[in-house]
């Protein structure tokens, strides 16, 4: 790899734009976007093992940014979020749970069930109206 493609690589890993990448390296304005795509698939492996590398060297800073923000910031919630973020990256995220209760009843028992809802539906009759004061 030259020094050319080398810049090539370095700036597509900043930006992911080929076309921007190639003349940024240096190649002419009116060829960069077929230099950019030919360069991007000939490089393929230069730019995954850059990448990894740029990303790596962010980690620290990012959870630096990450840990203050789950000490400093203005809300709680975001406060939560950062440190919710922190345990997850660490691979401690919590387990979601749910938990479903059945409950078996034979027929009879929800036959009789039922009957009490409907009653409950049915509409009264005048003489099963509750008296009040004003009766």
């Amino acid at each position: 790899m030259n020094d050319q493609q080398a810049q090539f690589v370095r700036e597509f890993v900043l930006t992911g734009n080929a076309s921007q990448s190639a003349i940024k390296a240096g190649y002419s304005k009116k060829t960069s976007r077929a230099i950019g795509y030919n360069l991007k698939k000939k490089l393929a492996k230069e730019i995954e093992n850059a990448t990894r590398l740029a990303i790596q060297d962010a980690v620290p800073g990012a959870l630096a940014q990450i840990t203050d923000l789950s000490q400093h910031a203005n809300t709680e919630s975001i406060k939560f979020q950062a440190a919710c973020a922190i345990l997850n990256y660490a691979g401690l995220k919590a387990v979601e749970k749910t938990q479903t209760t059945v409950v078996e009843k034979s027929i009879d028992e929800l036959r009789s069930e039922l009957e009490q809802l409907n009653s409950l539906d049915s509409p009264r009759e005048p003489s099963d109206e509750p008296k009040g004061p004003l009766n």
